[in-house]
């Protein structure tokens, strides 16, 4: 099933998921619960196409950049809760 709906994903959210996918092979990886924010963060791009396709096309921004500002959110969110 994941190899029909990546097929029909827009290529920003393809980007940022495999930057996300990327950060495993990165030191954050060996933290505890990366894991768990990297499914969290795959669910919220998945979830919100047009905001990620905004971020890339309108602000410039890469997808790297875009999945890292994803991660400190949702780091930020879990904190303050």
């Amino acid at each position: 099933m994941t190899l029909f709906s990546n097929l029909f994903r827009a290529k920003e959210t393809r980007d940022v998921l495999f930057a996300l996918d990327r950060l495993r092979e990165s030191q954050l990886a060996d933290t505890l619960c990366f894991y768990e924010i990297q499914t969290k963060a795959k669910q919220a791009v998945t979830n919100n196409p047009s905001i990620i396709r905004e971020q890339v096309v309108m602000a410039g921004q890469q997808a790297l950049q875009i999945a890292l500002n994803l991660i400190v959110n949702l780091i930020g969110n879990d904190l303050g809760s």
